[in-house]
């Protein structure tokens, strides 16, 4: 999902990446689900239950002070049901102590207005509980509001009898006696002003647990789970995802794009992958088009991204152009072309370049058709492969050769791996860069880049391997589908014969499958 600097990533992108965390994704979309409703059918169930009580405040008057039957004493409805009066009346009410949760919250309109109503809500594990919690709960709250508020009328009228007595005053006397008799009247509609209106019924189905809709949730969050999961892992892989990050991330333009079918253990498409490596021969040329192209280094930052196969495909692809194109393995610690080549001569590069054996007699001719290849073969490995690859020999072989041909290609060991075949970055035209979609790292790119420009050296392209599209920025792939289809095809992929390599005195026939024979990617 990571893209180059300043670009956004696009719907194909996204799908991409969601695509490559497949498992990951569906993983964690899955498994939470299961999970919350594996947990939510093993809890316990739990029932809720409700009544409704009023909460009308009784008002009255002694000597000019007004006093009510409100909820002073307890603070809120919320404290309701933690007054030690109301749980002492709710145990007495259920006939022992209460077991379960209960709140009240005062009902309001829906513009959100107080209503004269209190809701006291229960909740328990079993239906009947919940609703003998509620109403047991209710009536206490009933009870212990009443008798607050005929209590405390009760006192204040005790206090005005007392008062009666001890005045002879006859004005004073008729004005308790009036007090008193409004008191009394405020005490028969206290006992009124709090009571059960709607009684608290036996829930059917509990409230909790709800498998179906804790697992819809669960999906939800899993959901965004899972794409968050897949944002990180992609932003914590660094390898190449796409061949259309090489050219902003190197600042080189894309020659071409290798598909998987060109390397062996694959099964060969032949016009694509032979398309694939005439548009690489033909962009080297069109993207240097200004500078002299004698000498051509295939270099890649590590192990097994494909450079031995670009190597030696590019030089078979030179060739059948017409070319005079000769290829060199300076892979001197794990050299493959020979191998590719089903040729074994006994002198090579590390020969040559010891003066252990001519030029001439090492080079081995391949047959490919109109144009001329051969190959110098790595030799005997020695015990100081970047020393030759540095000395002026190496140097001037390189030129003797451009010399003699229009072209040479190089293979070499990995930049990043071993630091053998940066002395050749100043020695030849420029490097072709080799990177393996879904294998090469990022930041391995980049480093090789760094290495190329401090050694200053020249980068003349780079070439995106191991797609599942082929040529030009990967588009060749769906255009030739057509004319490979029904085809079984098991050759050579540029469908020649087998190619003929003859040494010249050095080993004489020897024969091999120039690009169909099996071998370990390199």
């Amino acid at each position: 999902m990571e893209r180059s600097a300043g670009a956004q990533p696009d719907l194909r992108s996204v799908l991409d990446a969601l695509w490559r965390r497949r498992w990951l994704f569906l993983g964690i979309l899955v498994a939470i689900p299961v999970l919350v409703y594996v947990v939510s059918t093993r809890l316990v169930d739990t029932y809720q239950a409700r009544a409704i009580i009023t909460s009308a405040t009784t008002t009255y008057e002694v000597a000019g002070v007004t006093g009510g039957g409100a909820l002073s004493e307890f603070g809120s409805e919320e404290l309701l049901v933690d007054s030690q009066k109301v749980q002492d009346a709710a145990a007495e009410e259920l006939g022992g102590s209460p077991r379960g949760s209960v709140k009240v919250d005062p009902l309001t309109t829906s513009g959100g207005n107080d209503t004269n109503f209190l809701q006291v809500t229960a909740t328990a594990g079993s239906g009947q509980r919940a609703a003998d919690l509620a109403n047991a709960y209710a009536t206490a709250i009933d009870e212990v509001r009443t008798g607050e508020t005929v209590n405390r009328i009760d006192r204040a009228m005790a206090k005005l009898e007392a008062q009666a007595v001890e005045t002879n005053d006859a004005t004073t006397q008729a004005d308790i006696a009036s007090q008193l008799q409004s008191l009394d009247a405020s005490r028969s509609q206290a006992q009124e002003s709090t009571k059960t209106v709607l009684t608290a019924e036996v829930p059917n189905e509990p409230i909790s647990p709800n498998p179906e809709r804790n697992t819809a949730l669960a999906a939800v969050v899993a959901l965004l789970l899972a794409l968050g999961a897949v944002v990180v892992r992609e932003r914590l892989d660094r390898r190449l995802r796409d061949p259309d990050e090489l050219e902003p991330m190197l600042g080189t333009p894309l020659l071409s794009v290798i598909p998987r079918a060109a390397f062996p253990g694959a099964r060969p498409a032949a016009t694509p992958v032979r398309e694939a490596f005439r548009t690489l021969a033909a962009s080297l040329v069109y993207f240097n088009i200004d500078r002299p192209v004698s000498t051509v280094m295939v270099a890649s930052p590590t192990k097994g991204d494909g450079k031995t196969t670009v190597s030696l495909y590019l030089a078979v692809a030179l060739a059948m152009d017409g070319q005079n194109v000769v290829l060199i393995d300076a892979d001197l610690r794990h050299p493959q072309i020979g191998v590719r080549l089903g040729i074994e001569p006994k002198i090579g590069l590390s020969e040559v370049l010891t003066n252990q054996g001519e030029l001439e007699d090492a080079l081995v001719e391949v047959d490919v058709g109109d144009g001329r290849l051969r190959v110098l073969a790595s030799g005997s490995q020695p015990p100081n492969p970047a020393r030759l690859l540095s000395s002026r020999r190496m140097g001037s072989l390189l030129e003797r050769l451009s010399e003699q041909a229009d072209i040479v290609v190089v293979d070499t060991p990995p930049l990043l791996s071993v630091s053998d075949a940066v002395p050749l970055l100043e020695r030849v035209s420029g490097a072709v860069l080799v990177a393996k979609v879904g294998t090469t790292s990022r930041d391995a790119l980049q480093r090789m880049r760094q290495v190329i420009d401090t050694a200053r050296g020249t980068v003349l392209g780079v070439v995106a391997t191991g797609s599942g599209k082929s040529g030009l920025y990967g588009y060749g792939g769906d255009y030739y589908e057509a004319e490979d289809a029904g085809r079984d095809e098991r050759g050579p992929i540029f469908d020649q014969s087998p190619a003929t390599a003859e040494a010249g005195t050095a080993d004489g026939n020897g024969q091999g499958d120039v690009l169909s024979r099996g071998s370990r990617e390199r």
